[in-house]
């Protein structure tokens, strides 16, 4: 039980969380009131983007064992994830005040700035800087840092960050996702790829890593990357941000066709209704070419044998 316990926590570290979950969950099916457990298998349901699903587990955790610290610091995450972003500041904050010397929770405190758009915010960097001097070594803390210097735009910071992040722990995901990231910025699209691919090879779920290679290949076919940066420009702001932008289209289409319709504009009514229709089987079929040429992609890369 315990070595299963060990090699989930060690397969969650290097962000392999699928793994990490079907440890897990032989855990719970001997033991179901394993709190340890069950506050894991939260953070990688959270991790994973499943909120819901970590919530509930997490409170399993804290129902059988309340003062179990993982437990409280992810449900201080989850708190964070639906966007409660008060309520998971006093959580953290209170953690805090009982354990100062715990690097995790500085990094999640800067997750929380992350997940508020202050991902390359000053008081981002002293949360990292604090969790990076309590744990010089910690390859999480190491992949957080680049991601803070990359979304400054700080291409040589990052990736001496990724770099020991990965020496630190080779096999760790969100270093390699980064280091990716950092490659496209700076022009390497096949090292990008290499990095995206490797990754995914180990977390076919990975959205980061998914993200990058389909810019990648958005960047390469134009016509396929013109769907890729509309979906990304509706998907900015959530679900309701798109569900707005994707009514206020109908009716603009609707408002102006019926204007044309009703001044006798038939050549230019037919010419909005074809190009309406025409981004509508856009919109059908590019997803569909696009995801092939995707997975195409991921299986013509080669990994170079010194990778």
């Amino acid at each position: 039980m315990d070595q299963q316990i060990r090699i989930a926590e060690h397969r969650w570290s290097i962000g392999d969380t699928a793994g990490a979950m079907r440890e897990l969950q032989e855990v719970l099916t001997e033991e179901p009131g394993h709190a340890l457990a069950h506050a894991m298998l939260g953070g990688c349901l959270l991790d994973a983007r499943r909120i819901h699903a970590a919530l509930h587990e997490v409170e399993i955790a804290l129902s059988l064992e309340p003062e179990l610290f993982l437990a409280r610091l992810i449900h201080a995450q989850v708190l964070t994830a639906h966007r409660r972003f008060a309520q998971a500041e006093r959580a953290l904050a209170m953690l805090v005040q009982e354990m100062p010397e715990h690097a995790a929770l500085y990094r999640a405190m800067s997750d929380m700035l992350a997940l508020r758009g202050e991902a390359g915010s000053e008081e981002r960097r002293t949360w990292l800087a604090r969790a990076l001097e309590l744990d010089p070594d910690s390859a999480t803390t190491l992949a957080d840092c680049a991601d803070f210097h990359f979304r400054r735009g700080e291409l040589d910071d990052a990736e001496h960050m990724a770099t020991r992040a990965l020496q630190a722990s080779p096999e760790h995901l969100q270093a390699a996702w980064i280091m990716g990231e950092v490659k496209q910025a700076q022009g390497d699209v096949d090292g990008a790829r290499e990095h995206a691919a490797w990754v995914l090879a180990r977390n076919a779920e990975h959205r980061g890593a998914i993200a990058l290679l389909a810019r990648i290949k958005a960047r390469r076919s134009p016509v396929l990357g013109l769907w890729w940066r509309f979906v990304s420009w509706v998907g900015l702001g959530g679900e309701a941000r798109a569900i707005i932008i994707l009514v206020t289209m109908y009716v603009a289409f609707r408002l102006t066709s019926l204007t044309l319709q009703i001044e006798g504009y038939d050549t230019a009514y037919n010419v909005v209704t074809i190009a309406w229709l025409g981004f509508v089987l856009y919109c059908l079929f590019a997803p569909v070419v696009f995801r092939r040429a995707l997975q195409k992609e991921l299986d013509n890369v080669r990994l170079k044998e010194n990778f």
